[in-house]
């Protein structure tokens, strides 16, 4: 359930002068501990049969839980299998391609939901992430209203940021394959990689050589914003995303390598 939230592939940076003395330059390992990915509301609606609609911020869809593929959240497909009441299968796709499977199983009182997620990254390496969510409204079975207590995102790929051309900035994510070349005249820059949905963009703007608003979009809908802050001496970046009418913010911290 929390892999929507690796939207954070959608990333940009500045409008200053990308130089090598400029902060945001260098290479950034995530840290997992500092970060936070708590508090995270997900709907789901059950509409009679096997049908479901699914809610997370101002982003909902429907779907079969068949094991057919269908749209899903921006950009990707799912393929829901119920596995026993207490127990569902997701194959997410992204571009025709799979990224990983998504296993859903809720505790024996109906109170607690665990995520499985076990996919592939761009580079070929393992990912996997786990979550437990607590219910909030509903009372049996998957419908209801599930928010975040507990998330692992799993190794995040290293962040690299680096100097484009007169006064652009590249970011890239080597294991994700994932890289934006950036100009710095606020217009929206595609976002590429295997498993990045076509037609993904990000613009930016700077008001300070450490803080940054990013804007990503995909085919001009707007998915989410993102603050990054440079602590004063230069070694902790947060990326604190907000997607579009989420209540809460995630929250990612980088260390300088």
């Amino acid at each position: 359930m929390f892999r929507p939230a690796l939207a954070l592939l959608v990333v940009a940076a500045t409008t200053l002068p990308a130089q090598s003395t400029d902060p945001l330059v260098g290479t950034w390992e995530f840290n997992q501990a500092k970060s936070d990915f708590q508090g995270q509301a997900y709907t789901f609606a059950a509409l009679g049969g096997n049908r479901y609609k699914f809610t997370y911020g101002d982003m909902s869809f429907e779907l079969n839980a068949d094991g057919t593929d269908q749209p899903a959240f921006p950009g990707s497909m799912w393929a829901v299998t119920i596995l026993a009441p207490n127990k569902w299968q997701v194959v997410n796709k992204v571009n025709g391609q799979t990224t990983g499977t998504d296993t859903w199983t809720l505790s024996a009182d109906g109170q607690a939901l665990t995520t499985e997620f076990k996919g592939t990254r761009g580079d070929g390496s393992p990912l996997e992430q786990h979550g437990t969510f607590k219910r909030t409204a509903g009372s049996t079975g998957f419908a209801g209203t599930w928010v975040s207590a507990e998330v692992n995102a799993g190794a995040v790929s290293q962040m690299v940021v680096a100097p484009f051309g007169r006064d652009g900035l590249t970011v890239s994510y080597p294991g994700d394959k994932v890289t934006t070349n950036l100009t710095m005249d606020g217009a929206d820059c595609a976002v590429q990689g295997p498993a990045v949905p076509k037609g993904s963009t990000t613009s930016a703007h700077r008001s300070d050589p450490r803080s940054l608003t990013l804007t990503d979009k995909l085919n001009g809908r707007t998915l989410d914003t993102v603050d990054w802050s440079l602590s004063a001496d230069g070694n902790t970046l947060t990326l604190t995303i907000l997607y579009a009418g989420g209540a809460k913010p995630f929250v990612y911290v980088y260390e300088r390598r």
